[in-house]
């Protein structure tokens, strides 16, 4: 089981000092994809501070940003990944403070029919003025911050290491409140469950997710979620071998304890896992298959071809 972190702070707007150094503000975006709100970082010092994560186009929220910015000069508005609830309100704080834009790089490939449903569309406004990548070494006043690439949710995901404090700011990747959506074509679950693996390596002592309170017993967080892809992965292979090889049956058979409206992102997290099991030759599927396909399983095939001999 995963140890989900539920106590949360109320929903709506707010403004959170949960370091000497750190302040959270959390945007009026609370939803079933953002729990209670997209939370912006604000890493600092007396007279400078590096934003982590700006989040949604929301005046009132880059309002907030602003004031609790304060007087300090912003060294770098850093973006994880370009959902629309994480990278918007880069331009308009640039605007607003004179600071540049550096992240991940630009992503052109759309979610497969998940915009509507998750409002996890991208973000075309996005605009860096410096694309980072892994290893990268950031030097503020506040920290060094090591860019550490995690694709998997996105495939432009990006987190950011914080080294005097072995803080990871983990964007979407890993959140304490529920598992991360991985929805093809541009997220992956192999690249998912990689970087889950190399996030377990790098053991930070705290994580800040752009959702939900941070983590603190990260080791055994990082493995449950391991586990608990795992599982499910083997729970698909095991309903395909059965004879029940297409997705949405899959979701209604394994995903007992969610309300039907979330059906549509269990949808795309279990077509996930069925790309990443084709990847290992695990699952057979037709020639430029899509979600409706019908789905078997390589050891169905292997059984036919015994039958006929």
């Amino acid at each position: 089981m995963i140890p989900f972190i539920k106590d949360e702070d109320t929903q709506g707007p707010s403004v959170h000092h949960p370091s000497a150094n750190l302040i959270r503000v959390v945007a009026d975006n609370a939803g079933p994809f953002t729990y209670t709100g997209t939370g912006t970082y604000i890493l600092h010092m007396a007279e400078t501070c590096v934003v982590i994560d700006p989040g949604p186009m929301i005046e009132n929220h880059v309002d907030r940003l602003v004031s609790a910015i304060g007087q300090r000069r912003v060294e770098a508005i850093l973006v994880t990944h370009t959902h629309k609830d994480h990278s918007p309100a880069s331009n308009a704080l640039k605007d607003r403070t004179g600071a540049p834009i550096w992240g991940c790089t630009k992503t052109e490939t759309p979610s497969r029919e998940a915009s509507s449903a998750m409002d996890e569309s991208l973000d075309e406004t996005y605009a860096p003025d410096k694309i980072l990548s892994d290893g990268d070494v950031l030097p503020f006043d506040a920290g060094t911050l090591r860019v550490f690439a995690t694709p998997g949710h996105l495939s432009n995901h990006l987190c950011y290491f914080w080294q005097e404090e072995a803080a990871l700011f983990a964007g979407d990747h890993v959140m304490g409140w529920a598992t991360s959506v991985v929805i093809p074509p541009d997220g992956h679950m192999g690249s998912y469950m990689a970087s889950l693996a190399k996030t377990l390596d790098l053991a930070p002592e705290i994580i800040w997710p752009t959702h939900g309170q941070p983590i603190t017993n990260t080791t055994p967080f990082i493995k449950a979620l391991i586990k608990h892809r795992e599982a499910r992965e083997d729970s698909i292979l095991t309903q395909i071998q059965g004879g029940n090889g297409q997705v949405m049956n899959i979701v209604k058979a394994l995903y007992t304890d969610i309300p039907q409206a979330l059906y549509p992102a269990a949808a795309q997290s279990v077509f996930a896992h069925i790309i990443h099991l084709i990847e290992k030759q695990q699952i057979l599927a037709p020639k430029g298959f899509s979600i409706t396909d019908e789905f078997r399983s390589a050891s169905q095939r292997q059984s036919a071809q015994n039958l006929q001999r």
